[in-house]
């Protein structure tokens, strides 16, 4: 249903008189957008006419509203007085209520005119209707006497009840229905919830796989080490005699140093890791390599490694 602007037409007072001879019989002519409607003619009105008639107007947002009081006459009907209305401020269940001054041709004041306008809201409307139609027809059984008017009666009043308890189920359908999306969503956002906790899993198991590859790497390589250095007769580092371990020859001085004389790498704790746990870093030209963050490191803080 579409919302409609009801326009109270009450009276008028202080109308200005546009004719020569006799007593001005004075109506008042509405136009909103292109519809056009008029109250009936007060008779011999002359200056304080009164019509006390209700026009209804299909609304459909327009900006104001024409109100032009005429005379009507046998030939040709003449303004008295007009003005424009407009609508803009006008809201549900707030009816303006007021005189509103009315101007000639000639922009000067003609009179005054007592209206009230509002819109209706559809669904209003529609109770309005539907009670209104129940109470006449409860009303018309009453009138009819009797038991079958007192029957009449009793079934307006049962249809009545019957109407109130389908608007409360369809209520309560409403809810349910609002109430399972809510459960749908919060499902949603629990699968979601654990299709990250699996991803994050599966994450730490290649982690975990990874670093322990390097170990096996790293394993590989001490021992690769340990066996090259035996076969160049550095043997005594790992239990000869005194003098060669502490630089009796020349010929062991040299592979020690060498041996000494590693880099360091300046490593920075990463977000999440505490002191205690491994990481993996990258060493340039040498590739990867696991290391053990000191104790009491915290993520932020740099320490140094032997690469």
């Amino acid at each position: 249903m579409s919302i409609r602007l009801i326009v109270e037409v009450e009276q008028a007072r202080k109308l200005q008189n546009t004719q020569t001879f006799g007593t001005q019989d004075p109506y008042v002519k509405l136009t909103l957008g292109k519809t056009m409607q008029k109250t009936r003619v007060h008779e011999d009105g002359g200056k304080h006419a009164i019509w006390n008639q209700k026009i209804i107007f299909k609304y459909i947002g327009e900006n104001k509203i024409l109100v032009q009081c005429m005379n009507s006459n046998t030939m040709s009907d003449n303004l008295i007085g007009h003005v424009e209305i407009p609508l803009g401020n006008l809201t549900f269940g707030k009816p303006v209520d007021q005189w509103f001054q009315i101007y000639n041709k000639k922009r000067k004041l003609s009179g005054e005119i007592k209206m009230k306008l509002y819109k209706q809201d559809p669904q209003q409307q529609q109770r309005q209707n539907m009670h209104g139609q129940i109470g006449k027809n409860i009303l018309n059984s009453q009138l009819g006497g009797g038991a079958m008017g007192m029957q009449n009666a009793a079934v307006m009043q049962q249809q009545m009840m019957m109407q109130q308890q389908q608007q409360q189920m369809e209520a309560q359908r409403q809810a349910m229905l609002q109430q399972q999306q809510q459960q749908a969503q919060l499902q949603a956002q629990l699968q979601q919830q654990a299709a990250q906790k699996q991803a994050m899993l599966q994450q730490q198991q290649q982690q975990a796989q990874l670093q322990a590859q390097l170990q096996q790497q790293q394993q590989q390589q001490m021992m690769q080490q340990q066996a090259g250095m035996m076969s160049n007769g550095m043997q005594p580092m790992y239990g000869g005699g005194g003098a060669n371990m502490y630089g009796g020859g020349m010929g062991m001085q040299q592979p020690m140093q060498q041996a000494v004389q590693q880099q360091r790498l300046a490593v920075t704790v990463p977000y999440g890791v505490m002191g205690g746990q491994q990481i993996i870093i990258n060493v340039p030209g040498k590739g990867q390599m696991m290391v053990t963050v000191p104790m009491g490191m915290q993520a932020g803080q740099s320490f140094q490694v032997a690469v």
